[in-house]
Formats: C-alpha cells, structure tokens, sequence
C-alpha cells in the first residue's frame, strides 16, 4: 500500500527509493484517488522553457541530433499556449536526458523553468489566498499547478512534521527520465522559495515508472 493511502494517524515506516519516511505526526492531506487518467497531453510552455534552459548551456545542437528529424519539427513548431500530445513531451526529454546533464544542473534548469511559467502564476495564486499562507497551503495546491502544464496524473501530499512533507506525482510517463524528476525538484524550490527563507527539495523518485517523490523541508 502507498504511504499516501494510510490513514492520518497511523504511524508508519516505509523505506522508498533508499529514503525512510517516518514519523507518529505523518498527516495525509491530499490522498491520490483509486482511479485516475494517465497525462495525455503536456503544455507548449514546458518544453519551450526547458529547451531555454537547454540552449543556455550551448547544448542545442546536440538535443536536436538527439530529436530526431521528424520531433525536431514539431518542436520548432510549437505554439504559445497549445496542449502537446505526450509522446512529444516524450521525445523532447528523452532527448535531454541522452545530453548528460548533472543532477545539480538539472535542478538548476528546473529553477529556471518554474521562473517563467511557475512562479508568476504562483504570486498571483498566493495573493489570493492571504497573507497568513504557509508552505502547506501552497504545497495543497501542486495539482492546481500541474494541470496548468500537464494533463492527467494525479498529486499525493504527505505532512511529515510541522516543515517537512513528501509529494508524490503519479500517471507522469515524463516522471522515468531523471532531468525531469530533478528539474521538478528546482521548480519546487523555486516557487516555494516566494514564501520561505530556504527550501530544500530532494528527489527521491524509484528510477524509471512514471512516478516522481520529492521530499520538501523548509525554513
């Protein structure tokens, strides 16, 4: 059984990934429901800023050899705004995983990413909540995010204790590709970092599925 299906007060020791998650306080707020849509489809705006991050380090030539000819023309073709069919979303990371970037670069492009399609919207969103929001009130609102930029998958949250919780985002086939499950990291760290003095974000994903866990401290 998922940690994220336990009841809120049981208190439970499982050991994911090479990473025990433990504690008598561990809270479910948000449970992944039994039944849930695999993401179709992922929004033009991801790969296009992910591609920035990508052309930053001089590594374009090489992701397009990657691509593919065919891949290659549709992402010069992408449009502002579009739903894109996963397989794309597919091709276009997969292509970025072969360039061997670094986990910590990864996690740096992930930052970069959330900058321009992550953090403006989470302003707004944080705004409208109050003034008193915490990490966890924003940390509720992952699925909220993700389905501005991908369609389908669902999002589990877990409160470890008072500054620390485990997010768990499940029916991601992008989730298998190791950039992504660290960029992902940088992105949270990044918007999150709108309403913390330092957050920390781990990946502590099981390698390949289409599953990715991030474990998320703050202070």
């Amino acid at each position: 059984m998922s940690p994220l299906l336990l009841p809120a007060f049981t208190v439970y020791a499982i050991r994911m990934a090479g990473v025990a998650v433990s504690g008598p306080n561990a809270q479910t707020l948000i449970e992944i429901p039994a039944h849930f849509k695999q993401a179709t489809l992922v929004r033009s705006a991801l790969l296009q800023s992910s591609l920035s991050a990508v052309e930053r380090l001089g590594l374009l030539e090489r992701y397009y050899a990657n691509l593919g000819e065919e891949n290659s023309r549709a992402v010069h073709n992408l449009v502002v705004g579009e739903w894109n069919p996963m397989e794309l979303g597919m091709a276009h990371y997969g292509a970025i995983e072969k360039l061997g970037i670094s986990q910590a670069q990864a996690k740096a492009n992930g930052r970069i990413v959330a900058e321009k399609v992550q953090v403006g919207f989470a302003g707004i969103v944080f705004r409208g909540i109050g003034t008193a929001i915490t990490p966890l009130d924003a940390l509720k609102r992952v699925p909220t995010f993700f389905s501005r930029l991908i369609e389908g998958g669902a999002v589990g949250l877990v409160q470890r204790s008072p500054k620390d919780a485990r997010v768990e985002i499940v029916g991601i086939p992008l989730g298998r590709f190791d950039y992504v499950r660290n960029g992902w990291a940088g992105m949270f760290e990044a918007t999150l970092g709108l309403l913390t003095h330092k957050t920390f974000v781990k990946n502590s994903s099981p390698t390949g599925g289409d599953r990715v866990i991030l474990d998320v401290a703050w202070v």
